[in-house]
C-alpha cells in the first residue's frame, strides 16, 4: 500500500464527525482501522508501511509478528543464501524458533556451495561461526593446508601457528624440526639456536653432538689453556674429555686427573677432524 492510499483512506475516516473524542483517541482508531485493511493484504510490504507509521504497541507487536510469519513462510521454501541472510538480519529476535531453522538452511546451502579452496574454508568459519557444519569445514581447510605444505621449515611453521587444532599438528611439526635441521648453516651459533628453538627435536642430540665436534675442532685448532679449559667446562663429560685433558697438561704441565689409556691413538681411539667435518644426519659409508 502506498502513502497516498493511507492517506486517502484517513481523509475518509477523519470525514466522519468524532464529537467527544480526544486527538489521542482519534489516532487510535485511525491506527486499528489501517491494520484491518493491512491485515487483509497480508503482506510483508503492507506491514512494513503500517510499522513505519504506527506507534500503538500492541498493534505494532501483532504487525510485527505477522510479517515475520509472511516472511518465513516465504524464505522457508527458498534456496538463496542471500534470502536467507536478509530474513536472518531483519528478524532477529521475533521467533526463536523461526530464525534458527532460516540459520540452519543458510548454512546448509553455504556449506554445500563451498568452494573447495583454503581460502573459502576461512571465509565460511569467519562468516558462520556457530554453523553446525563448522567441524567439516575446518577439517578441509586442515586437509587443505597440508596438502599445499612446502618442504620448508618456514611452510611448517606457519601451519602450526595458523592450525594448532589440525589432526595434522604433530606430523608437521616432526617435519618443521626435519626441514630445520636440513636448512641450517654449517656453524655453532646455527646449531646452538635450533637447541634453543626446539628443545623437543629428535634431531637434539643428534645437534649437540654436532656442536661438542665444533667446540673440540676450534679448541685444538687454536691449541690455548683458554679453550680447552671451556672446552671442559662446556662438556664435561664428552667422548674428547680425555684427549682434550692431555693437551692442556702437555700445554701447561699439569697432569692432574689425566687417564691414561694403554690403547691411547689419536688416530683410532678418538674421532678425526674428517668426522667432525660431517653433519650429524649424515651416515658414513662403509668400505
Amino acid at each position: 500500500m502506498k502513502k497516498g492510499e493511507l492517506l486517502g483512506e484517513t481523509n475518509d475516516f477523519l470525514s466522519n464527525p468524532y464529537i467527544g473524542l480526544s486527538a489521542t483517541g482519534i489516532g487510535s482508531r485511525i491506527e486499528n482501522k489501517f491494520y484491518r485493511m493491512v491485515s487483509k493484504k497480508n503482506t510483508e510490504e503492507t506491514y512494513d508501511q503500517f510499522l513505519s507509521l504506527a506507534t500503538d504497541p500492541q498493534l505494532v507487536e501483532q504487525a510485527t509478528i505477522a510479517r515475520e510469519r509472511i516472511a518465513h513462510e516465504r524464505v522457508a521454501t527458498s534456496s538463496r543464501i542471500d534470502e536467507f541472510q536478509r530474513y536472518l538480519d531483519k528478524y532477529k529476535d521475533v521467533n526463536p524458533e523461526h530464525y534458527a531453522s532460516i540459520e540452519k538452511l543458510r548454512d546448509q546451502y553455504a556449506f554445500e556451495a563451498l568452494d573447495f579452496t583454503i581460502d573459502a574454508c576461512k571465509a565460511y568459519i569467519a562468516r558462520y561461526p556457530h554453523s553446525a557444519y563448522l567441524p567439516q569445514v575446518k577439517d578441509r581447510l586442515y586437509k587443505y593446508a597440508f596438502n599445499q605444505l612446502k618442504p620448508t621449515a618456514t611452510s611448517c611453521q606457519s601451519y602450526i601457528d595458523n592450525y594448532p587444532e589440525s589432526p595434522y599438528y604433530e606430523e608437521v611439526r616432526g617435519f618443521l624440526y626435519k626441514y630445520a635441521m636440513e636448512e641450517l648453516p654449517d656453524n655453532a651459533t646455527a646449531y646452538q639456536d635450533y637447541v634453543k628453538k626446539y628443545p623437543q627435536s629428535p634431531y637434539r642430540s643428534q645437534v649437540e653432538q654436532y656442536l661438542v665436534k665444533i667446540a673440540y675442532q676450534e679448541a685444538i685448532d687454536a691449541n690455548t689453556a683458554e679453550l680447552y679449559n671451556k672446552f671442559l667446562e662446556d662438556y664435561p663429560d664428552s667422548g674428547y674429555t680425555i684427549e682434550i685433558k692431555r693437551r692442556l697438561s702437555d700445554l701447561t704441565g699439569d697432569a692432574t686427573g689425566i687417564t691414561t689409556n694403554p690403547n691411547w691413538d689419536d688416530k683410532s681411539y678418538y674421532e678425526t677432524s674428517k668426522d667432525i667435518n660431517s653433519k650429524p644426519a649424515e651416515k658414513k659409508k662403509k668400505k
